[in-house]
């Protein structure tokens, strides 16, 4: 399974992610977008050279097994716990 493979991946690579998402964001009238994996992790945890690696290893994943038509893309986020307590 591809996802298990990627969280493998990173966690082999010592890249402590928050979430692996996946999107596809088109405006209407426009032919149907390739898919993104956004990588999530905290700001400043990457280098742009790191996030680079990151991205190009995870798309070569993809790649081997069979899925060529999805970028990965690394975002910053930050992860907060939501709850009754901390909405109201």
């Amino acid at each position: 399974m591809v996802d298990v493979a990627m969280h493998n991946w990173l966690t082999a690579q010592n890249v402590q992610y928050t979430s692996l998402d996946p999107v596809r964001i088109r405006l209407v009238d426009e032919p149907s977008p390739p898919i993104v994996i956004w990588v999530a992790v905290e700001p400043s945890y990457l280098s742009a050279e790191r996030g680079i690696q990151v991205a190009v290893g995870l798309r070569d994943i993809l790649s081997k097994d069979g899925i060529s038509d999805v970028h990965v893309e690394i975002r910053e986020s930050v992860l907060l716990s939501g709850g009754p307590g901390t909405i109201w």
